[in-house]
């Protein structure tokens, strides 16, 4: 998919409109323009540490509530 527009055409709006549906999106910020407002925003992202990760939960939601935390992974697969 190279244009947002052909999200659309593949019926993106229906999928995100119905509530039953949950979606996941990697890469959303490149189709933000297309995403609800309230959508949930989760990143992740390396901590100081190398078993460390950082989760950002961002949200315009009032549902739901933004918060960030520190997460250390113990064990590697």
């Amino acid at each position: 998919i190279k244009k947002t527009k052909e999200l659309l055409v593949l019926g993106l709006k229906e999928i995100l409109a119905d509530p039953k549906n949950l979606v996941l999106i990697e890469w959303a910020d490149k189709i933000k323009k297309v995403l609800p407002k309230n959508a949930i925003w989760i990143e992740f992202k390396h901590g100081e540490l190398p078993n460390q990760r950082l989760i950002k939960v961002k949200t315009q939601n009032p549902k739901v509530k933004s918060s960030s935390k520190k997460s250390k992974v113990l064990n590697h697969f």
